[in-house]
């Protein structure tokens, strides 16, 4: 385990700044102090190393975002609180959001495979939350009606296109995350 946590922070690091493609296993290892072998070794292939840090990334995401759904008193206020969690962990964990962007995770790995598809199931779940969500508010009267899947994956396209806004031109996470919860409020309360 203790080089393990190295070699995920180097790769983290260098798949945010470089990209996947960009970044041989022989930089990682430099990065984290060990030789290239010993990455073979633990993750079997630079592939691996991307799995498992994108399904790291993916699973943390998911639940902070369930933590603040189940707070929630509404489906309006757990849709706000998914909103919220989105933006508060992309202000704390930002090289994440750059992993995300640059290496693009859906391409690389084939979700087809056994243990892939994991990453498929927590990114699937994640949008989950969001319409759940939705569905919870039109069944308790605070939101309106319509097609939930449809609402989620716009708020979704919008949360990650402001993911993007804040990594790659340095837009304010603050404004951004105060108009997604207006256009949120907008487009959903009944």
């Amino acid at each position: 385990m203790e080089k393990i946590t190295p070699i995920l922070n180097a790769a983290r690091d260098l798949f945010a700044e470089k990209g996947f493609e960009q970044t041989p296993i022989a930089e990682i290892a430099k990065k984290a102090g060990v030789a290239g072998g010993t990455i073979i070794y633990h993750f079997k292939s630079k592939e691996n190393l991307l799995f498992i840090l994108i399904r790291q990334i993916l699973y943390s995401l998911f639940r902070q975002a369930q933590d603040e759904i189940c707070a929630a008193t509404n489906g309006l206020n757990a849709v706000e609180g998914y909103i919220r969690a989105f933006f508060s962990f992309l202000d704390s964990r930002g090289s994440d959001f750059k992993v995300l962007l640059k290496t693009n995770p859906f391409e690389v790995i084939n979700l087809q495979e056994h243990p892939n598809a994991d990453v498929k199931l927590i990114f699937d779940r994640y949008l989950d939350l969001l319409v759940d969500a939705i569905k919870r508010g039109q069944a308790d009267g605070s939101i309106r009606d319509g097609q939930p899947t449809e609402l989620g994956k716009f708020i979704f396209a919008t949360l990650f296109g402001s993911a993007q806004l804040k990594v790659v031109f340095g837009d304010s996470s603050t404004n951004l995350r105060d108009s997604a919860l207006y256009f949120a409020r907008a487009g959903l309360k009944k």
